[in-house]
């Protein structure tokens, strides 16, 4: 199987094919055109150096949470979990699709003028044969309990090692805003969840932090993009590791 990546380098940019995936230093000889001062084109040789990586051709499905309403315990100012969520997607979409060159989706988020719900979401998911599913949650309990949590099914062990990755660069993220956070196990319970148990992709559950305590609710909305990134780079780890 022959993986395709694309290499950006300055204004240059160059398809490149691999036998495997996987990171690698490469050399090209580069041509380009310049213009002197007078206004003459002449052809400009040169040897330069970069790195790709180069990713096999994995469906990933983003389901953000649907809850269109703030409940009870929801810190004013941090609006819906399904804006936030929905931000949150397009963010990661962004990231692992034009970034790390991975085939993305973002679930439908409505059928006619109704939210999908879990079930849709399984179903589109299902129907459309992806290889991973993450849902894009935040979370809420008693307004003490802060940081990321990712729920997963303890029979799946690609689940299982992605939602250690990918709680991993979350946690370390979260750990830079707040130095005395201790880190918390990954949870096997993913059963409880619908979209968990009954989507036929491997399927992670992130739980990105408390929108019912200030701190928390502040950092999602303010490390929107570096959130992404982390759940990006987690699945990548996986990605890199694995398929071969």
């Amino acid at each position: 199987m022959v993986e395709r990546g694309v290499v950006t380098h300055n204004a240059t940019r160059a398809l490149v094919t691999a036998k495997s995936p996987g990171t690698a230093t490469i050399t090209a000889r580069i041509m380009d055109y310049r213009i002197r001062e007078d206004n003459y084109i002449v052809n400009h040789e040169y040897t330069d150096t970069c790195t790709v990586t180069v990713v096999p051709n994995v469906k990933i499905y983003l389901s953000p949470e649907n809850q269109n309403k703030s409940s009870s315990n929801t810190i004013d100012f941090y609006g819906t979990e399904r804006e936030r969520m929905e931000q949150l997607a397009h963010a990661l979409y962004s990231y692992l699709s034009y970034q790390l060159k991975l085939n993305v989706t973002i679930g439908d988020l409505t059928i006619g003028y109704e939210p999908i719900d879990a079930k849709e979401r399984r179903d589109e998911s299902n129907t459309g044969n992806y290889d991973l599913h993450i849902c894009l949650h935040s979370n809420a309990f008693d307004g003490i309990a802060t940081g990321p949590r990712v729920f997963y099914l303890d029979s799946d062990i690609k689940g299982t090692k992605i939602a250690q990755n990918v709680y991993d660069k979350l946690f370390d993220l979260y750990k830079i805003s707040f130095p005395n956070a201790s880190k918390t196990d990954t949870k096997n319970t993913g059963s409880d969840y619908l979209e968990v148990r009954e989507t036929n992709a491997t399927v992670i559950l992130v739980e990105v932090a408390f929108h019912d305590v200030v701190t928390d609710a502040h950092w999602i909305i303010n490390n929107m993009q570096e959130i992404a990134k982390a759940i990006g780079n987690g699945v990548l780890k996986y990605i890199l590791d694995n398929y071969n």
